[in-house]
Protein backbone atom coordinates (compact mmCIF):
# COMPACT_ATOMS: atom_id res chain seq x y z
CA UNK A 1 0.00 0.00 0.00
CA UNK A 2 2.96 2.19 0.90
CA UNK A 3 4.61 2.05 -2.67
CA UNK A 4 1.05 3.16 -4.66
CA UNK A 5 0.69 5.78 -1.68
CA UNK A 6 4.25 6.91 -3.07
CA UNK A 7 3.94 6.35 -6.76
CA UNK A 8 0.34 8.84 -6.48
CA UNK A 9 2.42 11.37 -5.24
CA UNK A 10 5.31 10.99 -7.92
CA UNK A 11 2.61 11.04 -10.39
CA UNK A 12 0.80 14.22 -8.84
CA UNK A 13 4.45 15.90 -8.65
CA UNK A 14 4.95 14.56 -12.44
CA UNK A 15 1.40 16.10 -13.51
CA UNK A 16 1.97 19.63 -11.64
CA UNK A 17 4.32 20.22 -13.53
CA UNK A 18 2.77 19.12 -17.02
CA UNK A 19 4.58 15.68 -17.54
CA UNK A 20 2.45 12.82 -18.83
CA UNK A 21 1.66 9.90 -16.93
CA UNK A 22 0.62 6.26 -17.54
CA UNK A 23 -0.82 4.37 -14.77
CA UNK A 24 0.22 0.70 -15.77
CA UNK A 25 -1.75 -1.65 -13.07
CA UNK A 26 -4.99 -4.76 -13.16
CA UNK A 27 -6.67 -2.46 -10.64
CA UNK A 28 -8.72 -0.69 -13.26
CA UNK A 29 -11.22 0.65 -10.94
CA UNK A 30 -9.38 2.47 -8.57
CA UNK A 31 -6.92 3.51 -11.63
CA UNK A 32 -10.36 5.25 -13.21
CA UNK A 33 -11.04 6.68 -9.85
CA UNK A 34 -7.54 8.49 -9.68
CA UNK A 35 -6.95 9.52 -12.93
CA UNK A 36 -10.72 11.21 -12.12
CA UNK A 37 -9.17 12.97 -9.26
CA UNK A 38 -6.20 14.38 -11.41
CA UNK A 39 -8.58 15.51 -13.50
CA UNK A 40 -10.79 16.94 -10.97
CA UNK A 41 -7.80 19.22 -9.61
CA UNK A 42 -6.76 20.40 -13.08
CA UNK A 43 -3.76 18.53 -13.82
CA UNK A 44 -4.86 15.46 -15.12
CA UNK A 45 -5.04 16.01 -18.23
CA UNK A 46 -1.96 14.36 -19.40
CA UNK A 47 -3.04 11.38 -17.18
CA UNK A 48 -3.56 7.45 -18.82
CA UNK A 49 -4.73 4.09 -17.44
CA UNK A 50 -3.59 0.57 -19.39
CA UNK A 51 -4.35 -2.06 -18.09
CA UNK A 52 -1.58 -4.59 -17.93
CA UNK A 53 0.12 -7.04 -15.39
CA UNK A 54 3.77 -5.54 -14.80
CA UNK A 55 4.49 -9.12 -13.12
CA UNK A 56 4.65 -10.30 -16.50
CA UNK A 57 7.82 -8.91 -18.59
CA UNK A 58 5.70 -10.03 -22.40
CA UNK A 59 2.59 -8.59 -21.26
CA UNK A 60 4.15 -5.24 -19.77
CA UNK A 61 6.66 -4.92 -22.96
CA UNK A 62 3.90 -4.80 -25.19
CA UNK A 63 2.19 -2.20 -23.10
CA UNK A 64 5.40 -0.13 -22.97
CA UNK A 65 5.95 -1.03 -26.90
CA UNK A 66 2.01 0.57 -27.41
CA UNK A 67 2.43 3.61 -25.75
CA UNK A 68 6.25 4.41 -27.35
CA UNK A 69 4.24 3.96 -30.72
CA UNK A 70 1.35 6.59 -29.82
CA UNK A 71 3.70 8.82 -28.26
CA UNK A 72 5.89 8.89 -31.68
CA UNK A 73 2.66 10.27 -33.90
Amino acid sequence: MYSSILGKEIAEGLLKINKKVIIFDLAEDIATQTIQEWKNNFYGRSATFIKCDISDHEEFQKAFDTVRKKQRQ
